[in-house]
């Protein structure tokens, strides 16, 4: 995977990875085929982060209001379930 992805993508998905590795739920969004590739990564070089992530939904590029919108909704519905 480190191969395919050459060394500019490699550096930011470990940036992502390192700023997420505490984090309790994950919500991985965003357009193309990117987010599947940080999945990978993940599940490849840091799999504890890798099990936070909740869900992989796309998403071609939100602002940031619909970003906060949509983690918003899908977070209270992951709540509502686990109750």
């Amino acid at each position: 995977l480190a191969q395919r992805l050459g060394g500019h993508r490699l550096e930011f998905f470990e940036r992502v990875a390192a700023a997420m590795r505490d984090f309790g739920a994950i919500l991985l969004t965003g357009p193309a085929g990117a987010k599947l590739e940080l999945m990978e990564h993940l599940r490849a070089s840091h799999p504890a982060v890798a099990k936070a992530v909740s869900a992989v939904e796309p998403a071609d590029h939100p602002s940031e209001g619909e970003l906060l919108a949509r983690a918003r909704a899908y977070f209270k519905a992951a709540d509502r379930l686990v109750r």
